[in-house]
């Protein structure tokens, strides 16, 4: 059975280099034999965190669909830019 990989990047730029990287990152993961599926962090705009807010509403509707996302595969193959020394907001948020 064949690795289930989600793949995405860190940034929400539309030209984004690490967008550009991690596409190309799926598609070598398919040609070695892996189920490799590209997701743009874009299509599924979450708020901020927030726990008050969370723990009056509930999780936000793309959070969910994130998550569901998430389970669904084995690994995770991040291209994330590099903010203060770290990776992204964006990154920080979705995790």
């Amino acid at each position: 059975m064949a690795a289930r990989i989600l793949v995405f990047a860190g940034s929400a730029r539309r030209d984004s280099l690490n967008k550009k990287l991690a596409r190309a990152a799926a598609q070598f993961a398919r040609e070695a034999g892996a189920e490799a599926t590209f997701i743009d962090l874009d299509d599924y705009p979450i708020p901020l965190y927030h726990g008050d807010l969370e723990a009056a509403s509930g999780m936000p509707e793309n959070a969910r669909r994130l998550r569901e996302i998430f389970l669904t595969h084995d690994a995770l193959l991040v291209a994330s830019p590099e903010n203060n020394s770290s990776v992204s907001s964006l990154l920080k948020n979705t995790i």
